[in-house]
Parts: C-alpha cells; structure tokens; sequence
C-alpha cells in the first residue's frame, strides 16, 4: 500500500499542511518493510556487485522488487520527525541496492528524481528475530553480527492472499538463498495458478481420494513462538482436510538451521542445513539430542544416541534412528 500512498501523504502534506507520514501506522508500515529484510543476498547481489538486502518473496512479493525504493523516497520526510527512522531507511534503502525504479503497474517516475536524498545520515536498525502475529509470519535471525542467516516460517490466520502455503519456509545460509517461496506469477496470466499451489512451496502435501497430491488449507494456527540465544522455535497447526490436523515446528539453530514436520500419526523427517562450524550440543523438547559439526560421536551411557547434522563440502549429512 506504501507506494499508491506516498505522493498522496506528500500532496496532502503540501497542499493542506496535513502531515499523514507521523502518524505510528504509517511508520509501522515503514518499520515492518525494515524488519523483514533478508540476509544480504549474495546471487542478487550479482557477479562483480555487493550483496543486498531483499523482501522475502511471501505470498504476492517476489525477490526481484524494488520496495526498498519506498524507503529512499520517504526518509526525507522523517529528517526532523524522526531522525533515528529517517536514519534506519537510509540505512535499509543502501543496503537493498539503493533503488529508485519504479518497477510497478503505475510508475511514478519524477518520484526518482524529486525525492531520494542519498547523503543523509544512516543508522542500523536492530535486526532479530520477530513475530508478526496478525500476518503470520515468524522471522529467525542469528543476531545482529550476523545477518547473513535468515529464514523466515509462514502460519498465518489470514486469507489474505489466498495462497497454500500453510507452514512454507525460507532460508539463506550465509547469504545463499537455499530454498525460498515463488512469490506469484501475473495476476492476469495462467502461470498464477502454479504459484499460488501447494506445488509452488515448501509444504507438505497429501494424497486426496484419487490418490494425487492436494493442495493444503489457506489458513492455520501459529501455537507458539519462542526465541533465545541458542535456537528459535515456533509451532503451528495445519488443518489440512486430507490429514484432518497436523503440526508442523521449525527449529532455527543459531549454530545452524533445523525444521521438523510432525504429521497427526506421529510420522515426521528431520532436514539440517547452515552449518557454520561451531561446536553445539542442544536439545529440544520431544526431539531428543542434537550433535552438530564438531560434537564427539559417540553417546552417553544410558542416554539416547545423538542425531549427526553436519555440513562438510557442501552436503548435508544426516544421521537419523530408525
């Protein structure tokens, strides 16, 4: 909504002395643009170029928008307002390639030219991880110094864009975008139809009376978020009418990344990646122990044998009881 509002926030503003831009909604939107930034993308980035921040491509995004362009516009605007946000967009704006095209179905292009101020001051934002409830999506982050892993985990109680994408994830590991959402095709042509299915993400998916893969609900429950330094962890339920019910839990390993799917019969499968290195022993509730890169192999007496997530010349090596 930010780019169909901003010249009519700058028109109010100078034709009617009306100063929408200070309002907290409208700064939210500016901060949640800011907050869902990816790690610094090193394909996009591209082969002589820096890397660059990006929004995720979640629902009807993808990653090649020049959102970021919003922030260059409107960062003037907070100067006086708010200088430690006008700071923060500048910040964001530079770090997502410092964009000004607009890339839209109704260009604007004298914005580009009247607008961004590239020699105002910047500052950091604070990047964690964060959940946003009344979207749905839950964003893990390894920590201010280390913004280079990202994953970002979709259970959303909203329609809103009608995709199936209950329980879809995205990751980046050290700035390698491993896996991540379709985003969607035109509005108007026949390839939306693939990117709002089931097919088009990172789901599960179950066999319907016909025996083919279905696609799942448009909504879900996100039951429980919990962040700390050692790993961050959110639950959801998935209401999926070919498995009745089912949850599914994604585990983010600051040492590394960790999801776990959980169907309603107990069945479920263990995937590890974003190995850094580190040595890390941890447990997780019903999980049971976790070794990773650097752990000794062998277990206690009389404890249960640590599953092996490891990551040595670019594989992924599992170790998984049976």
């Amino acid at each position: 909504m930010l780019h169909r509002y901003f010249l009519f926030f700058v028109l109010l503003k100078c034709l009617k002395g009306v100063d929408y831009f200070k309002h907290d909604k409208v700064k939210g939107m500016y901060r949640f643009l800011m907050g869902t930034v990816t790690a610094a993308d090193t394909l996009q980035g591209g082969v002589s170029g820096p890397p660059v921040l990006l929004t995720p491509a979640v629902g009807d995004a993808n990653v090649q928008e020049k959102w970021f362009r919003l922030l260059g516009y409107a960062a003037p605007f907070y100067t006086e307002e708010d200088p430690q946000l006008a700071g923060e967009m500048i910040w964001t704006w530079k770090r997502g390639g410092a964009p000004v095209e607009d890339n839209g179905a109704y260009p604007l292009p004298l914005v580009a030219l009247l607008y961004p101020q590239p020699n105002l001051p910047e500052q950091q934002p604070a990047l964690g991880s964060v959940h946003y409830p009344d979207i749905g999506y839950v964003i893990f982050r390894s920590g201010e110094q280390n913004l280079q892993h990202y994953a970002i985990y979709e259970a959303s109680p909203l329609t809103y864009h009608a995709h199936h994408d209950e329980g879809h994830f995205s990751i980046w590991a050290n700035g390698v975008p491993v896996t991540l959402d379709s985003g969607t095709g035109g509005y108007y042509n026949g390839d939306r139809h693939w990117y709002v299915s089931g097919a088009a993400h990172n789901v599960v998916q179950f066999d319907d009376k016909s025996g083919r893969f279905a696609n799942g609900p448009l909504q879900s429950n996100c039951k429980e978020v919990r962040f700390s330094e050692e790993l961050d962890y959110v639950r959801s339920r998935i209401p999926d009418a070919n498995a009745r019910e089912y949850e599914r839990n994604f585990v983010f390993i600051k040492a590394g990344c960790l999801y776990k799917i959980t169907r309603s019969d107990g069945a479920w499968f263990i995937a590890a990646i974003n190995g850094t290195g580190q040595s890390r022993h941890i447990t997780v509730p019903d999980l049971g122990p976790l070794r990773l890169l650097g752990e000794p192999e062998t277990a206690e007496p009389g404890q249960p044998e640590p599953m092996g997530l490891r990551l040595e010349a670019g594989r992924i090596h599992i170790a998984m009881p049976r």
